[in-house]
């Protein structure tokens, strides 16, 4: 689509000049490109465009993106805590084989780059490139004889030295994950990644430029997050995906964007879009028990706009709207004012469609900012639940482990490797918070045991137990950074 990729597409053609200009003379030379995995501010042709990866790596080397932790914004700018991570899954290839830079800059700021970030801040942020199958970049301001702030030469040199102790083990791992996130780099798809990242689910990313059929198929569950665009066949791609026996998680925000599939999802094509509500919530029906699992509650916050849907009679509804109970002016009154009026409807907030062998669980409103504006665990644990519910039992790691411990799954023939990157406490991070007794439970290949389980990086005690296809593992202490090598046989 030439409109839509006009910003990459210009890229591509200028920088492929000079592309070939450099190795008709030294084809040796590295050509190293930026990259930009994220939506950015400038519009064209009436939308708002960023990097197509492929067109980067057609004219270069290597690709590289800026994680910059620009703390000199103020902290209510903080950059999202999962930015290397997820720039680093949205720079790698669908097959693995090319994987991106990652350059962390050690200054708070390009206005103090002369001094460095606070150091329990800059090593894990760090570490997640790296953890996340990046080669890390160091971005310093001088050589270690003219750099003042000796704490920079003292961080690096730290991130360095566990590098080097998983990086034979990290070499031709590739990525295991239960989820796939359709990916265009929007505002949505990134508030989706860190519910998975903070809920410990495996997720790989899909380019909505990429997609790709056979890949898709490999995973159990599927999440389109809000105004991704089903458009070139994608909507046969994921009927074929659900049919076949997948599962697919649609938040849809856009009364055209449910019309469009209404039969996919399992409504009526008469959809009408309501208008902002506060004092409301969410209510579980019966049907909707599995995704209130671990909470002792009938209903949770909700805010927002609801496109309100018709169900089939053999679509299930696991959650209902209860209205506002009183305007927003008022929600503060004596406990006598404030009781619900109405507590109970049947306009559906959750909607479970069985297609083919698969299912479709349909979220007709803006799931992703109640987690994202919030932070309330309850939205945390209920997308969990969801994908739980799509996924099966059988997820590769379940885990109790804190929601600011990074987790990252990779297998080899012989190897399950596991990342974990400690990004606890309240940023920045002025404190190294070091967590201990972190079990989780992995899901091992057929016909394959357990021969041993190491602590590669931190080489902390870690004991296992191998049962009924699964190893439960218990980690004595995680600081900042460590790799779990499970090696089978």
């Amino acid at each position: 689509d030439f409109e839509s990729d006009w910003l990459s597409y210009c890229t591509k053609e200028n920088i492929g000049v000079i592309y070939k200009a450099i190795k008709d003379v030294r084809p040796e030379v590295p050509m190293i490109l930026y990259y930009c995995p994220f939506t950015s501010k400038t519009k064209a042709f009436g939308r708002f465009d960023r990097d197509n990866i492929y067109d980067r790596y057609a004219t270069a080397d290597l690709i590289c993106t800026e994680s910059q932790n620009v703390l000199s914004n103020g902290i209510n700018e903080i950059p999202e805590t999962i930015h290397p991570v997820l720039s680093m899954k949205a720079g790698q290839t669908e097959d693995g084989e090319l994987l991106p830079f990652g350059i962390i800059h050690s200054c708070p700021g390009m206005d103090w780059r002369h001094v460095g970030l606070p150091e329990n801040e800059y090593l894990p942020w760090m570490c997640q490139v790296p953890a996340a199958n990046g080669t890390i970049w160091h971005s310093v301001t001088g050589y270690n004889d003219t750099i003042t702030d000796k704490r920079i030469i003292h961080t690096i040199t730290a991130v360095d030295k566990m590098i080097v102790k998983c990086e034979q083990d990290m070499h031709g791992a590739k990525s295991k994950a239960d989820v796939l996130l359709l990916w265009n780099g929007s505002k949505a798809g990134k508030n989706w990644a860190d519910i998975l990242m903070k809920e410990h689910i495996q997720f790989d990313l899909m380019h909505d430029y990429r997609i790709n059929k056979e890949r898709l198929m490999t995973y159990k569950a599927v999440i389109i997050p809000e105004g991704f665009p089903v458009k070139d066949g994608l909507d046969k791609v994921l009927a074929a995906y659900v049919s076949a026996g997948g599962s697919l998680l649609a938040e849809r925000c856009e009364p055209d964007e449910i019309t469009q599939l209404a039969d996919f999802f399992g409504v009526e094509k008469n959809v009408q879009k309501g208008e902002y509500l506060y004092a409301s919530y969410m209510r579980f029906e019966e049907k909707g028990a599995p995704i209130k699992e671990g909470m002792d509650t009938d209903k949770a916050a909700f805010r927002g706009e609801v496109n309100y849907c018709i169900p089939f009679r053999e679509t299930e509804v696991l959650m209902t709207l209860v209205p506002p109970f009183a305007p927003m002016e008022v929600v503060g009154a004596p406990p006598e004012r404030a009781s619900i009026p109405t507590p109970v409807t049947d306009i559906p907030l959750a909607m479970l469609h069985s297609y083919g062998s698969g299912k479709v669980l349909l979220i007709p409103f803006n799931y992703h900012m109640l987690a994202a504006s919030f932070h309330l665990k309850d939205h945390y644990r209920m997308a969990y639940n969801m994908i739980k519910l799509l996924s099966g039992e059988d997820m590769l790691l379940k885990t109790n482990m804190p929601s600011g411990i990074q987790t990252t799954l990779y297998e080899k023939d012989n190897q399950i490797l596991v990342h974990l990157v400690n990004e606890t406490g309240q940023r920045p991070l002025m404190d190294t918070i070091p967590v201990y007794s972190l079990s989780c439970s992995i899901a091992i290949p057929e016909k394959k045991h357990v021969m041993a389980v190491r602590s590669v990086i931190g080489e902390e005690n870690v004991s296992y137990k191998e049962s009924a296809g699964r190893v439960e593992i218990l980690l004595d202490k995680l600081e900042v950074w460590d790799m779990l090598s499970i090696d089978l046989k």
